[in-house]
């Protein structure tokens, strides 16, 4: 290999794979000047491995995910990105990377992919950033939200991008700039700019307490950041119950800690829950379950009731 390369195609290919985590196209290696049949003379000796038809990993180790997802937008082609859970795992917005390969191309281009790549064909322009080139953070959550029948789901991918983007701004403007948009009313209600407090009180008197029977509480403001009330208080004053209702969706803590520590609370005796959006839009009746555990313990001698059918609150809700 060494005699066959120019000190410039060697600086060009060295350069294409610590870019590419190792992996080139055949269009590239003939753009660097080199010969069309150098990648598969490459395979041949050995040294290297096919991952599609004209893209090769430049070792023969192991193709892991970063590599494939190299591999699927060389194959896919220029103006093309990662898109949807791909996207969100290498944006650090889902923890596990996914399967398949999801690539985004332009609407009419024609690809021939194996069933590891999904290929999305896309009229609008494609916003992309960063290496490898994903869908913005932004709008990877938005078209993950179009795909899901979950609002806790929904929930979860808005507030993971506001943490990691520490606001909601890039994903008002996506979300004025689409459309048709599913669950568009619930994400209104979560990047609401102004009146945060009121939606999440609306909701919470809603869907938590008058859905299933529950005393009402009084609301009291509290914690005001930059001139909004961001959270507030739910007191049931006569059974010593107080619900924080935290509006910030783009906290440190995450929502699986703010359920601990509450049912931790409510056993060890201090009667003060915080609940955030995702334990009230996306998991009302477990939400439920927990103030009516609290309420019992301060001598509430009511009974929860279902919202719906399928609601699990009684199930969650231990009896008296």
């Amino acid at each position: 290999m060494a005699a066959t390369l120019t000190p410039d195609q060697r600086a060009v290919l060295n350069a294409l794979t610590a870019e590419q985590c190792g992996v080139v196209s055949r269009s590239q290696l003939l753009a660097a000047g080199l010969p069309g049949e150098f990648g598969s003379n490459r395979v041949a000796a050995r040294r290297w491995r096919a991952v599609l038809d004209g893209v090769y990993l430049t070792h023969t180790g192991t193709i892991g995910f970063r590599e494939r997802c190299w591999a699927a937008l060389l194959h896919c082609g220029p103006g093309s990105a990662l898109a949807r859970g791909t996207a969100a795992h290498l944006h650090g917005i889902e923890r596990s990377p996914s399967t398949t390969i999801a690539v985004v191309v332009p609407h009419g281009r024609r690809i021939v992919a194996p069933p590891w790549i999904a290929v999305v064909r896309q009229r609008r322009p494609i916003a992309w950033g960063g290496q490898p080139a994903r869908t913005t953070a932004e709008v990877t959550a938005l078209d993950l939200c179009d795909l899901t029948d979950d609002v806790d789901r929904v929930v979860g991918l808005v507030t993971a991008t506001a943490r990691l983007q520490r606001g909601t701004a890039h994903l008002r403007r996506e979300l004025a700039r689409r459309r048709g948009v599913r669950h568009r009313g619930v994400l209104r209600d979560l990047l609401a700019e102004h009146g945060l407090e009121s939606v999440l009180e609306n909701r919470f008197l809603r869907d938590v307490v008058g859905a299933h029977g529950l005393p009402r509480p009084v609301l009291q403001r509290a914690d005001t950041v930059e001139g909004r009330s961001i959270r507030s208080d739910a007191v049931v004053e006569e059974y010593g119950v107080r619900v924080e209702l935290d509006g910030r969706i783009h906290e440190t803590r995450t929502d699986e800690d703010v359920w601990r520590d509450d049912w931790v609370a409510v056993d060890s005796g201090h009667l003060t829950l915080r609940l955030r959006w995702r334990h009230v839009l996306g998991r009302p009746c477990r939400s439920a379950a927990l103030v009516a555990r609290a309420l019992r313990r301060g001598g509430w001698t009511g009974n929860i009731g279902p919202c719906g059918p399928d609601c699990r609150a009684v199930d969650a809700a231990p009896s008296r």
